[in-house]
């Protein structure tokens, strides 16, 4: 049997906690993104135009989501950002296209490590993924952008997961981009990228 890039990793780096990013991680959500950002945009222009551009950039779009929040109006903020993402994660999505190896590592796996999910996306969304492919069982924890007050990578997500005396060198945080890094970074924990593999 031929081994993940993650398996390979955790044969020479240890973990017992492993932290999985969802959209472009586990699964790709086939959406309009488009869409959203251009709703979103528009809300914003009302209120701050240099965030609300700095927004439309991917790299920073979370970061920007979580600049307004701060700036005008924290939960109000938030709460219009979440509605509108979960209307459209419900309405909108297309597909979700698995990354079937690491869904089979963590089949495979249940008994070695303690899995969690960390994600942008809106609990509805996590909750169908988990239920679709059969993992409901396999993850001790779903943080979703619907339980926090901020937006990955901000670090306040890690507290729904973090277990109270547990060394932090024990866990991973596996993503596809520069949010899941500056989120490990943020919570002081490693961070492994991976590609997401339709094969």
């Amino acid at each position: 049997m031929i081994k993940t890039e993650l398996e390979e990793y955790l044969d020479k780096n240890p973990k017992k906690y492993l932290i999985f990013d969802l959209d472009l991680t586990l699964v790709e959500l086939v959406l309009p993104w488009g869409e959203i950002v251009s709703t979103i945009d528009k809300e914003f222009q009302k209120l701050d135009k240099e965030i609300a551009k700095r927004c439309l950039d991917w790299s920073w779009t979370w970061q920007g989501y979580n600049e307004m929040v701060k700036k005008y109006g924290g939960k109000k903020i938030k709460d219009m950002i979440d509605s509108r993402y979960k209307k459209f994660e419900t309405e909108r999505l297309i597909e979700m296209k698995p990354n079937q190896p690491l869904i089979d590592f963590i089949k495979n796996n249940k008994n070695k490590y303690f899995f969690y999910i960390w994600s942008n996306n809106q609990r509805p969304t996590v909750e169908k993924f988990v239920k679709d492919f059969g993992l409901t069982s396999f993850f001790k924890v779903l943080v979703s952008a619907s339980d926090t007050k901020f937006y990955k990578p901000d670090k306040g997500g890690f507290d729904r997961i973090y277990e109270v005396g547990t060394d932090k060198h024990e866990y991973l945080m596996i993503g596809d981009g520069a949010g899941d890094r500056q989120a490990a970074m943020n919570v002081g924990i490693d961070y492994f990228y991976t590609s997401f593999n339709l094969t």
